[in-house]
């Protein structure tokens, strides 16, 4: 973990730190602050995957103070029982089968009550990108809903698409502004066709998602 100890200051400037983690779980491929209510401590919430049979990646999510966020020690883990243990040992998935890379977005709609929004490419390298849907960030999370059908990959048998993720604070109103990447296994399509290997965007309905979610300023 890479800590920034003055980031108000210009990137060139900045004072590092490194943190090692433990590896069992690889940490950080998305994470929230939550604020705390009535005197509690607002938590930082991290997501990590962990290794899995037939290969595939389950997601496992933490939590700590932002106080006490920069020592391990201080963390919790969601168990399988549902409760947040101390022990690093007991965390287990909170869904199945994620890719490498996603997102984990709040959004809260017209009622004020808040959504969680996970955006992840198909596993592992399918043509299709996922949005999955909670009410907490320990979930339950849905099943994947198929949003976008990449289409460039009909272009090259060697085209793969990865690295889908969602943009709250970038979208416009009722909607999710999702990037993802189109790469290709051969280094002579790299060269020659220049709209691949660079961020794509598309934009997607939050209120054509299962459960809709109809966001307050949407309208």
């Amino acid at each position: 973990m890479l800590v920034i100890d003055n980031p108000e200051a210009p990137p060139g400037e900045w004072t590092r730190r490194l943190i090692e983690l433990p590896l069992e779980v690889e940490w950080g491929q998305a994470a929230l602050f939550e604020p705390g209510s009535d005197g509690s401590p607002g938590y930082v919430y991290v997501f990590g995957e962990g290794e899995a049979p037939a290969g595939r990646k389950d997601l496992m999510l933490a939590r700590a103070t932002a106080k006490e966020f920069e020592d391990f020690a201080n963390w919790e883990f969601m168990s399988g029982d549902g409760s947040w243990s101390k022990s690093p040992e007991l965390v287990a998935a909170i869904a199945p089968n994620v890719a490498t890379e996603l997102s984990v977005d709040r959004i809260e709609d017209e009622n004020g009550e808040l959504h969680y929004l996970m955006v992840h490419s198909e596993p592992p390298l399918g043509d299709r990108i996922f949005v999955r849907v909670a009410r907490r960030p320990e979930g339950p999370w849905s099943e994947p809903q198929a949003v976008f059908c990449v289409p460039e990959l009909k272009r090259s048998q060697n085209y793969f698409t990865y690295a889908a993720k969602g943009h709250a604070r970038l979208s416009p109103p009722g909607r999710l502004l999702v990037s993802y990447i189109v790469n290709s296994n051969e280094f002579s399509e790299l060269l020659s066709d220049a709209s691949i290997y660079r961020p794509r965007f598309i934009t997607i309905k939050l209120e054509d998602l299962d459960p809709p979610i109809r966001p307050a300023d949407a309208y």
